[in-house]
């Protein structure tokens, strides 16, 4: 995502080169020459632009859909694991129960 000092930096240097370009004595080929490169690099920061939203959103959805699935699997074994803590528990309490009862 960008951020609007960046684009108004951008649009500021390519409307600067424009200016430029407008009140210089080049000769037009040489002016449209320029205009043509400015035109080119303008064009290529706003597909770099394109490509980086489109690479974040892609992102953010994989990663959207990484938390659905974990949530699916925690929600299917949640059950499960708290059957096996609780086992857990009562196994630590029972053997712990016994050690104390040897001493």
């Amino acid at each position: 995502m960008s951020h609007p000092e960046e684009k108004s930096s951008l649009n500021t240097v390519v409307e600067t080169f424009q200016e430029a370009l407008s009140t210089s004595d080049l000769h037009p080929v040489q002016q449209d020459l320029f205009q043509s490169i400015i035109q080119t690099y303008d064009s290529e920061i706003q597909a770099l632009k394109a490509r980086y939203n489109t690479m974040n959103a892609e992102h953010l959805l994989a990663r959207m859909e990484d938390h659905q699935r974990v949530s699916s699997v925690l929600e299917k074994i949640g059950p499960e694991i708290n059957a096996l803590t609780d086992i857990i528990y009562k196994l630590g309490k029972s053997v712990g129960s016994g050690l104390i009862a040897r001493r």
